[in-house]
């Protein structure tokens, strides 16, 4: 569909956030979900770009983008009031039960993108959510965060630190219902392993490379344990949320 860029607020010199104006996909998203974005007109890049739905508001809907690379460089040139071909809302995304209170969030760089809106959704709904942010140089990308008030903040200095930093959040919690989280694959391997170990699950958010988004070109399989069997599944269409237990990291 045509959505309209309504707004372009520079995070940091290396994130953007876009707002879009797309009331179907504003309006069906859920959180944990992408899109898929025709950044410029023509054959080049012939791909889709996918980015996770940062937040939805009406009929507007944001994308936080890492701007340094080829295709996001080219989303800084579109202009206010522009038509962009976006696909979507695409994948599955984080599930939860209303009857947990206390959710644990986990970010990994821009994998904040991914877990804005589910943050904001189980705020609205009253629960505890705790937010554990590993940033790849700073935590600057923090100020795209569209809903702070009752949302509790906890920095890792540095990717070496999560382990233990999460240890520590669940230990000082009551009854935290799992971990959910978004960032690189030894990001998430170390979050996965790290819940484990302290009686919980992870709930992860690939960060795949989903070049049609709905399965046809394959280039997004996931090796995925089943049983003592490995299988593989597409990040675009069966993910790119899964139980972090069951994930092959590579």
């Amino acid at each position: 569909m045509l959505t309209t860029l309504k707004s372009k607020r520079i995070i940091d010199s290396r994130h953007t956030l876009f707002i879009m104006e797309g009331k179907e996909i504003a309006s069906e998203a859920l959180p944990g979900q992408f899109v898929e974005v025709r950044v410029a007109e023509g054959l080049h890049p012939i791909m889709r770009k996918p980015l996770s739905i940062f937040c939805t508001e009406d009929d507007m809907f944001g994308l936080l983008v890492r701007t340094d690379g080829y295709g996001a460089k080219m989303m800084l040139r579109w202009e206010l009031g522009e038509k962009i071909d976006i696909i979507g809302p695409l994948g599955q995304g984080f599930c939860f039960s209303d009857d947990d209170d206390e959710f644990i969030l986990a970010a990994g760089g821009v994998g904040l993108a991914s877990l804005n809106m589910f943050a904001q959704e189980l705020l609205k709904k009253g629960k505890k959510v705790h937010l554990l942010f590993s940033p790849k140089r700073n935590d600057s990308v923090l100020e795209a965060l569209t809903e702070t008030e009752g949302l509790r903040i906890i920095r890792t200095e540095n990717r070496g630190t999560v382990a233990e930093d999460l240890k520590k959040l669940i230990s000082s919690l009551d009854k935290p219902c799992g971990v959910y989280s978004c960032g690189p694959n030894e990001f998430l391997r170390c979050v996965t392993e790290t819940a484990l170990e302290c009686g919980l699950r992870a709930y992860v958010s690939l960060e795949t490379r989903m070049s049609c988004g709905m399965g046809a070109c394959l280039g997004c399989a996931v090796a995925i344990r089943q049983g003592e069997e490995t299988v593989y599944k597409s990040a675009c269409c069966d993910g790119p949320v899964f139980l972090g237990e069951e994930v092959i990291f590579e």
